[in-house]
């Protein structure tokens, strides 16, 4: 069609289009513009999304079958979740820093990850864990900043404080 022969840079906008050639042969082409709407922020908004890929775990630091709970009442410790929760140092694909990642495995792992999540997500303290990133896959991540240094050693040298 010779209207558009040879064209560079065209850019139609919303409307119509007619193009008289020839014979008086008419071509019309409409050009719908469709509104995107904005998607509600949720909390989860609030911390990049990082991708499992791009997660490089260098050390497991500890691993935990089960979370549990202090149950008052019966003055004993119950099972809240079945959730495998590793804690582990790893690298951030583009990011030379160190960083700390638990990650959850198992039947419960939305309900534990979530339940971390709300805790660690209003952390404003600077002298506590800050969470850097996420990930909402299968296995879910929390990725904070900074490695995790295990010092339980140096304390339960020192009568058990911690």
């Amino acid at each position: 069609m010779s209207f558009f022969q040879d064209a560079c840079g065209v850019s139609i906008g919303h409307g119509t289009v007619n193009a008289f050639t020839g014979n008086q042969t008419n071509n019309t082409y409409n050009h719908y513009i469709t509104e995107r709407r904005k998607k509600k922020r949720t909390i989860y908004d609030e911390f990049p999304d990082i991708q499992r890929g791009f997660v490089r775990r260098l050390k497991d630091v500890d691993h935990r079958d089960t979370f549990t709970q202090w149950n008052s009442t019966l003055q004993e410790w119950e099972i809240e979740f079945r959730v495998e929760r590793t804690i582990s140092t790893a690298k951030v694909h583009g990011d030379s820093s160190c960083f700390t990642v638990v990650s959850y495995k198992g039947q419960d792992a939305q309900k534990a990850w979530k339940k971390d999540f709300r805790h660690f997500s209003e952390t404003t303290n600077t002298m506590k864990m800050q969470l850097f990133g996420i990930n909402c896959s299968s296995v879910p991540l929390l990725i904070f900043h900074r490695e995790l240094l295990p010092l339980a050693h140096f304390w339960d040298g020192l009568g058990g404080l911690g």
